[in-house]
């Protein structure tokens, strides 16, 4: 959890798997195992550290979103110069623990296209972000910031006034 200001934005590509779903009438999941790997535009997003609350301890953070749409995409609209309080989440591999565990010659296609994904999302940041984890523009968010200074200050959470 940081404040940081955007110095670069890059889109790159991200590897996915799914099901494939029939469309028509109702939605359904198909007799047949369709699973499927697609690849997918996001933003590498580098910001320069203004002021570190918890793990940001470098200068500059390289992170990842979706590419935000407007829409159903949880994306963060970043923009360059704009300044951010950012909460990242590490981006967790698709492949389970559990199931990379298991012998090769027992992987299912999941698993298998899973592997793979996980593989060419190696080149991606260790960290990701959303605007559901509250990522947004620190002037939107200047009484947030305030709460957690204090919380910070004094190891206490305090809820802010209710000015009714």
């Amino acid at each position: 959890m940081f404040i940081g200001k955007v110095s670069k934005i890059t889109v790159v590509k991200r590897a996915s798997v799914g099901y494939l779903l029939s469309y028509g009438s109702k939605r359904n999941l198909r007799d047949d195992e369709r699973w499927k790997k697609s690849v997918d535009k996001i933003q590498k997003v580098t910001l320069d550290v203004i002021e570190p609350f918890k793990g940001a301890t470098q200068k500059t953070f390289v992170l990842s979103t979706s590419l935000y749409n407007g829409g159903g995409s949880c994306g963060v609209p970043f923009r360059v110069g704009e300044s951010y309080i950012v909460f990242t989440n590490q981006t967790e591999p698709l492949l389970s623990e559990n199931e990379n565990a298991q012998p090769k010659e027992n992987w299912t296609l999941e698993m298998r296209l899973k592997s793979e994904a996980d593989k060419f999302n190696k080149q991606l940041p260790l960290y990701g972000t959303s605007i559901c984890s509250s990522t947004d523009r620190s002037a939107f968010l200047k009484d947030k910031i305030v709460e957690i200074r204090n919380f910070l200050k004094d190891g206490k959470w305090k809820e802010p006034e209710n000015n009714l």
